[in-house]
């Protein structure tokens, strides 16, 4: 039940700063937007169609979700004012380590410690991980050097 109230929690304080989301992510995060996949297909179709000398990679982040400090999660949150409205309940979520359980037939077989990435099915865990990202991505773009 205590999973309900917390989703409960997280999807309203997500909808105190929607209008946040996007100015927070920075200029090449389309994920959590509206149409976001088809949108970023669109924008490097478009910029492959107009400098066609240009290369484009992808990549894939092995584990990424798993992966992130959580620290720096957070310190990402707490760096972007206009989405203070998640900070208590962030800090709350992913401040300290926490249990996982796995269970078998009702009881606990084994213990392991949550303490790196976001929690998968969390309703924040797509925003954290996409704002703990934007440094990186941001410093992608700055330092693109155009070939002669």
């Amino acid at each position: 039940m205590g999973e309900t109230f917390y989703k409960l929690a997280c999807l309203y304080a997500l909808s105190l700063v929607q209008s946040e989301i996007t100015t927070a992510l920075g200029p090449i995060q389309f994920g959590l937007a509206p149409g976001g996949s088809e949108s970023a297909v669109h924008v490097l179709q478009s910029a492959l169609d107009l400098h066609p000398e240009w290369v484009l990679l992808s990549t894939d982040i092995t584990n990424a979700f798993n992966s992130r400090n959580r620290s720096q999660i957070l310190s990402t949150l707490f760096d972007t004012p206009t989405l203070s409205p998640l900070w208590r309940l962030a800090q709350w979520a992913y401040g300290s380590p926490s249990d996982l359980l796995l269970m078998d037939h009702g009881r606990v077989a084994a213990n392991y410690i949550s303490s790196e990435g976001v929690r998968q099915g969390d309703v924040l865990a797509s925003l954290l991980f996409a704002l703990s990202m934007r440094n990186a991505y941001s410093s992608c773009i700055s330092t693109v050097v155009p070939l002669p």
